[in-house]
């Protein structure tokens, strides 16, 4: 069996106002004790740290980096000799809260993630071949474009307090590649801190991921990847090319929503996806494979069609738009067998005639509702 839990809901005392890696750890060793093979988990991408309000896990800023709101501060001693004491008063305050307070956790998080990075970055300079310093450049190197992209957008970000890129200056909305590299290149700095914190987060979330599976949780974790992120955000700035502008995803009306729903989240172009190999969607796939022995994808049927609403239409004026699902299933066998992943597909809604067909074939396993597995009068067993 598996528990469900979403990571900010997960607290314990001492914790800094929100559940986070260190105790996804814990829980997942003590879930495996009790049995457990997995822990279900909310998206973990990128939110919106200008805008703490904005906590949906699935309207995220970006799909393929973590978000450093998860990071357990008590747990950067090897790469900060910064202690938070001077946070003690208002940590402990966010760590008595029955609610997650989003803009207060991150401010001090923020604060003193900010005073790590300023020693860290110091002793990159003074001991390059320090073995942290080695391979927080090896995990910029590996990260490679789509890490340095969105690490200047975070900055420009914050240049703008958050502002929609599309109103930004031209040439930095409309990604001209000069003016990119004169603001990176006046900008390092802050690119570093971007890229620090990404870092953090991957060796926090991989550290709690061998903490499970050395406890005995078989499966290990169970990530989540929302269907699609927000259009202001930076996996849209990045990706802007290969999304289809005033346009939404949605689903049309049925039982469950009679108007249907229009979900504020750009569709991706199939034709764009083909031209450039779908490196973009495997690179998508396989971050979200990380550090997990199983992989949830939000609204699978996806992979064959999607419900495309104009802009500024209602659910019903909405349409299909067919998806290569033959080479979409291929990348996806790829990047699971690669990361030794295995994948859900949320096929709940409308799904085609013949889809859930092609998954099981691929062995890609199906998400139903407990409620609505019906044998009769009684509920369908788990082996059917």
């Amino acid at each position: 069996f598996g528990v469900a839990a979403q990571l900010y809901s997960l607290r314990r005392p001492g914790d800094q106002g929100i559940g986070d890696f260190t105790t996804l750890g814990a829980f997942g060793a003590l879930a495996a004790t009790a049995g457990a093979a997995t822990i279900g988990l909310n998206p973990l991408h990128m939110l919106f740290p200008q805008d703490r309000s904005r906590a949906s896990p699935y309207h995220p800023s970006d799909r393929r980096f973590l978000d450093p709101v998860y990071l357990d501060l008590a747990r950067l001693d090897e790469v900060s000799l910064v202690g938070f004491d001077a946070h003690a008063a208002e940590v402990a305050a966010l760590s008595r809260g029955n609610l997650v307070d989003y803009p207060a956790v991150w401010a001090v998080k923020r604060r003193h993630l900010q005073r790590c990075f300023a020693g860290f970055d110091n002793l990159c300079r003074r001991q390059p071949e320090n073995d942290l310093v080695r391979a927080f450049e090896g995990f910029i190197s590996t990260g490679g474009r789509a890490l340095r992209d969105f690490a200047i957008f975070q900055s420009l970000s914050e240049a703008s307090r958050g502002g929609n890129w599309r109103q930004w200056p031209a040439e930095f909305g409309q990604r001209d590649e000069a003016a990119l590299a004169g603001f990176a290149a006046s900008h390092e700095a802050e690119l570093r801190y971007h890229a620090f914190l990404q870092w953090l987060c991957d060796r926090q979330f991989g550290a709690a991921a061998t903490q499970a599976r050395e406890a005995g949780l078989s499966l290990g974790f169970y990530r989540d990847l929302a269907v699609g992120a927000a259009p202001d955000g930076a996996e849209a700035w990045a990706n802007a090319g290969s999304l289809m502008a005033g346009a939404s995803i949605g689903a049309p009306p049925d039982p469950f929503a009679e108007a249907g729903q229009v979900w504020g989240l750009p569709p991706p172009n199939p034709q764009a996806w083909r031209r450039e190999g779908y490196a973009g969607f495997a690179r998508l796939i396989a971050a979200n494979m990380r550090h997990a022995g199983l992989l949830r994808i939000d609204h699978v049927m996806g992979f064959a069609r999607l419900f495309v609403v104009p802009e500024g239409a209602s659910a019903r004026e909405g349409t299909y738009l067919s998806f290569p699902l033959v080479d979409l299933l291929g990348e996806l066998a790829l990047e699971s067998r690669r990361a030794g992943c295995a994948v859900i597909g949320e096929d709940l809604g409308t799904v085609p005639e013949g889809f859930r067909e092609a998954l099981e074939d691929r062995g890609v396993l199906s998400y139903r509702v407990l409620w609505f597995e019906r044998d009769g009068a009684g509920f369908r067993s788990a082996a059917d």
